[in-house]
């Protein structure tokens, strides 16, 4: 009984750094183990510049520890009217509570660990711009204010991007650190 309730027990292992983003889950579809615990937990490494877009869990509240490098994470009020942004640094940690759309994005040029322990074993994550195109189109059109602009709409839908991430999320941050990893010519 002991050696199957090892064979069960993951760690996390040696952290990956580079400039990629990754995640590695911990949950009850990984870990039969968290089967009736009412936890799970996810790694992440998220690269330079890239963005963990905005979603929410639907049955659990999470905790993100930061183990390295430094994140902006933020997260809506219920309706939507207010947002709570923070830049958060190593050894910090925030909360996303249940059901509100929240993200984290790496302003950094180096990449950022962080962890993030749910108060479920199956947390459910809904990723917020993919999950609302995925409705009829002239709902979406509607709701977002291209009912009289379908050429609009169809090239808003043409750029969704719809992975767990987005890398050079933003311009400025790219810019920045493809400035500092290139030599400097000064005093050639």
């Amino acid at each position: 009984m002991v050696c199957e309730r090892a064979a069960g027990l993951k760690g996390l292992g040696s952290l990956p750094n580079t400039s990629a983003s990754t995640s590695s889950s911990r949950m009850l579809g990984q870990w039969p183990a968290l089967s009736k615990q009412g936890i799970s937990q996810t790694l992440f490494t998220l690269g330079a510049c890239a963005l963990r877009p905005p979603h929410y869990h639907l049955r659990a509240t999470g905790l993100l520890y930061l183990i390295n490098g430094t994140i902006q994470v933020g997260f809506t009020n219920e309706d939507g009217t207010k947002a709570y942004v923070n830049n958060i640094s190593a050894g910090a940690s925030t909360v996303f509570p249940q059901g509100l759309v929240h993200y984290q994005q790496n302003l950094a040029c180096e990449p950022a660990q962080y962890t993030i322990s749910y108060n479920s074993e199956d947390p459910g994550t809904q990723v917020s711009v993919p999950g609302l195109v995925g409705l009829p189109n002239e709902v979406v059109a509607a709701a977002m204010g291209f009912a009289s602009n379908a050429n609009g709409f169809s090239s808003f839908l043409a750029t969704v991007p719809t992975g767990k991430f987005i890398a050079n999320s933003d311009p400025e941050c790219v810019a920045r650190c493809s400035a500092a990893a290139t030599p400097s010519n000064a005093g050639k």
